[in-house]
């Protein structure tokens, strides 16, 4: 193959398409400046030239398998052993669901002496991709339970979503046994063979999905491709291997070792190191061309699906430009909805997307936790993660210490309330919030994810509602009667008066409880309740308080602003009861004759009533206040109990 036109010179060929972007790979080529020699940390043969003269400062030089002396392995034994991020976790996953399909008698090969070829009872998963292809996951009876054997199961959704379709829709199953074994693949019957501790040691060394891709090669492309002309005439004129475990076991092992380097390198230019992907251009030019044509389909239809954006401003890095956060439009959804778009959706500004699914409590500005309802559906195996940020400092980022509120927190499908902690010395205003839903969790507030939602909101940081005042008979300062209690709050609030009893009238030199009547206005842009009483132990007949001393008290948990409740002893804080008429400073008490609010019934008083004695509803000195019995005169029944309070 030509690498300056990309043409080859076996018979193969390559479409026009796929030329055109095999010339970019060349075209774009970088030398590998960091060292004179490269060491043990990419799981290097010694070094990438004939000896340690090859290489120069600055620059890596290659040995050209057209020279006749083929050039080193570039990495000892196999893809696995290298540090190289072939598959990460960005890349997007066509899978979509797994299903539990019930246990079986199934064929379920294994190495180890003494095994049996077939095992009754083995647990039977099927895995759903959005390109239609779907891969049955065989568990051995071993794992002895459906969620042991569900654990492993959906250990491969990211490996295999993430294959090329041409590799998965030729591969027919998957078997895992309980076990530290490596895996192995049987090309003939399309299927590989995967051991469940092995795959943890594989992913705790970030190979898992390079070993699924490795070993479906061999299940999937060896039987139709290793003995071809094609290939073997590409092996035949490179005459160069990438690995030490590619280089011995040429017929076996070249493809599945070279395929994932090739596979790389044409979906995800200039993710490899340069130095690798010169190596590959330079020595192995006729397999990449090779690997372009296989792989043609693959590389025109694999790209990122569809998304799911948030709609915050753009500072909070939403848009696609500013690698926003975005979801594939598969797995858990944050309610029942789900937006799917190109990029974010203007206007950005916290409330054009499909928010169905996320509540957030009030948050009180001088508290220390709030609390999330998050409603999940979806969600694979029942179960995903959640990410938030709340931006408490208004800064327009979620980079800030403290903004990270819930990190990695499992949820299931259904609606669950999670509580989490507040940073000091939050102040009352609009703030933004990013939550995000993922199966795999742990995420940033930007970046894509392979599944999930994200959702963004504004929310508001409040100051808990207070008693603003509590006024007696409209400011009259007399106490002869009593009939009407204006209370007022500081802000627009909810008023419970089905739950209990908000407002509690108590007199206290009775023992007994007034019944009020109150009567809510919020037009003035606080709430003012109009309280009223009715006939009752300590109410007369013309709904005035007998004489006694009283005590309003006020339930914070039935007075409530958004869900934050009244903050009723003013210390800053939700809760504590409002009480007034505790202490004589609030002259909360009905003394029949009491005009001047002195405590007491006096000859002052008594002047007063002198004047008002014998007049009549309509007439000058006519005073409501002292008609006892409110028969519309003052008589002899006002007078009788102006003098009983005389002295008092």
């Amino acid at each position: 193959m030509n690498l300056r036109t990309g043409l080859l010179t076996s018979n193969s060929s390559v479409s026009n398409r796929r030329r055109v972007r095999f010339e970019t790979l060349e075209g774009r080529r970088l030398l590998h400046g960091s060292s004179a020699a490269h060491t043990d940390d990419f799981g290097l043969i010694g070094s990438v030239g004939n000896d340690a003269s090859d290489h120069t400062a600055g620059q890596v030089q290659f040995t050209q398998a057209s020279s006749g002396t083929p050039a080193r392995p570039l990495f000892r034994n196999s893809i696995v052993s290298t540090n190289l991020d072939f598959i990460t976790a960005d890349d997007p996953s066509t899978f979509e669901s797994m299903a539990y399909l019930g246990r079986a008698r199934r064929e379920m090969p294994d190495r180890r002496p003494g095994t049996g070829l077939f095992a009754n009872n083995t647990f039977i998963f099927e895995a759903t991709f959005s390109d239609g292809n779907q891969v049955q996951i065989w568990l051995h009876p071993n794992f002895g339970s459906q969620q042991n054997a569900a654990t492993y199961a959906n250990l491969l959704r990211g490996p295999l979503g993430k294959l090329p379709e041409s590799m998965r829709e030729n591969l027919n199953h998957v078997v895992v046994h309980v076990g530290n074994e490596t895996a192995f693949a049987e090309s003939q019957a399309n299927f590989f063979v995967l051991y469940s501790q092995n795959m943890l040691t594989r992913i705790s060394n970030n190979d898992l999905e390079e070993t699924v891709f490795h070993e479906s090669v061999h299940a999937a492309l060896d039987a139709n491709n290793l003995n071809t002309s094609a290939w073997l005439s590409a092996q035949q004129g490179d005459n160069a291997f990438i690995t030490e475990y590619a280089r011995e076991i040429p017929g076996k092992e070249d493809m599945a070792e070279t395929a994932i380097f090739a596979y790389t390198m044409l979906q995800h230019p200039g993710r490899l190191p340069a130095y690798v992907e010169q190596w590959m251009e330079q020595n192995n030019p006729n397999k990449l061309a090779f690997f372009a044509d296989l792989y043609a389909d693959d590389l025109t239809t694999v790209a990122e699906p569809p998304s799911d954006f948030g709609d915050a401003p753009d500072s909070y890095d939403t848009t696609l430009a500013s690698d926003g956060a975005r979801h594939a439009a598969v797995g858990p959804i944050l309610g029942t909805l789900r937006d799917v778009d190109e990029d974010a959706r203007a206007p950005l500004n916290g409330t054009s997307d499909n928010d169905d699914g996320v509540m957030f409590g009030a948050i009180g500005v001088n508290a220390s936790m709030a609390a999330v309802n998050i409603d999940v559906s979806n969600a694979i195996d029942e179960e995903a993660k959640v990410d938030a940020w709340i931006d408490f400092n208004r800064d327009g980022d979620f980079e800030d210490p403290g903004e990270n509120v819930l990190q990695n927190v499992t949820v299931n499908n259904g609606m669950q309330t999670l509580n989490f902690f507040l940073p000091n010395s939050l102040t009352v205003g609009e703030n933004y919030a990013r939550v995000r839903l993922s199966s795999e969790g742990g995420l940033g507030p930007n970046g894509l994810a392979a599944d999930g939602e994200v959702e963004d909101y504004v929310i508001q940081i409040l100051a808990p509602p207070v008693v603003e005042s509590v006024v007696i008979n409209d400011g009259d300062n007399r106490r002869s009667v009593i009939n009407e209690v204006r209370i007022t709050f500081d802000q627009v609030v909810d008023i419970d008066l089905t739950t209990g009893d908000a407002f509690e009238f108590f007199n206290q030199t009775s023992g007994q409880i007034v019944q009020d009547i109150p009567v809510i206005d919020n037009t003035s842009g606080k709430t003012v309740v109009e309280v009223t009483f009715a006939p009752g132990p300590s109410v007369n007949q013309g709904g005035g308080l007998l004489d006694g001393d009283y005590r309003l008290t006020i339930d914070p948990e039935l007075i409530k602003l958004s869900s934050l409740d009244m903050d009723g002893d003013t210390d800053g804080q939700e809760g504590g009861v409002f009480v007034f008429g505790a202490g004589q400073v609030d002259n909360f008490y009905r003394a029949y004759g009491d005009f001047d609010l002195s405590g007491s019934v006096n000859l002052a008083d008594f002047a007063a009533f002198r004047q008002a004695f014998g007049n009549s509803l309509g007439d000058a000195n006519y005073l409501d206040q002292i008609d006892a019995d409110s028969d519309g005169m003052i008589g002899l029944t006002d007078f009788a109990n102006f003098r009983e309070n005389f002295g008092n």
